[in-house]
């Protein structure tokens, strides 16, 4: 998990609070469900589930943390891209 946002970051970008809470839930999640289902991570486990519509639902949703993490890692640095461009704009202002 990354490093929660410093009080300046969340004076701007309040946001970025609820992100990073969001982050530790989707790495919960991720390792309750391969707890839960360990032949999704290693496919010479037994199944645990004796259902294997559970395990398809699972990895489904295993997938989708994926794509949230990615999403969640790349927010921040977008933030610090469009606060650099705002700055930049203000330098370029002619008065």
């Amino acid at each position: 998990m990354s490093s929660p946002p410093t009080w300046d970051q969340l004076i701007v970008n309040p946001e970025l609070a609820t992100l990073h809470i969001l982050g530790g839930v989707l790495t919960m999640a991720q390792h309750v469900l391969l707890c839960a289902h360990p032949e999704l991570e290693d496919a010479n486990a037994a199944p645990a589930s004796a259902c294997p519509a559970m395990a398809k639902v699972a990895d489904c949703i295993l997938t989708h943390i994926g794509s949230l993490e990615e999403a969640l890692q790349r927010y921040p640095q977008e933030l610090q891209r469009h606060h650099q461009r705002l700055l930049q704009e203000e330098r370029e202002i002619p008065f």
